[in-house]
């Protein structure tokens, strides 16, 4: 998503009951138009859980300029998609937005 000249990648990561938790992510935007993302989730051993799946949106902050409607190649935990970069209240050509239960590996969706 860019916003006034800043962009950031907004991922949705699942966790699968109470014993996990987002535990963070490494970014890598070296070699743009591909920004590769390794996203982890924490699980806590020898503890009772609750079987109830739950989610966490996340927003990171990107370093390197993001073209409003161009399109860029994420990969997320070794899942490749490409995406078109999208500007509140600006509408693309043909916007190629994440559809609700299309993932990458790894339980993610993202939208530049």
């Amino acid at each position: 998503m860019v916003s006034g000249g800043s962009a950031e990648l907004v991922i949705v990561t699942g966790q699968p009951s109470a014993c996990y938790e987002f535990g963070g992510y490494e970014l890598d935007e070296s070699s743009m138009p591909r920004i590769v993302l390794e996203v982890f989730n924490t699980k806590y051993t020898n503890v009772a859980c609750a079987q109830v799946y739950s989610s966490t949106e996340t927003r990171i902050p990107l370093e390197q300029t993001i073209e409003p409607c161009k399109d860029y190649t994420v990969e997320i935990n070794g899942g490749e998609r490409r995406m078109q970069a999208v500007e509140q209240g600006k509408r693309c050509g043909s916007t190629r937005a994440v559809k609700p239960g299309s993932t990458p590996r790894a339980s993610t969706e993202s939208r530049v």
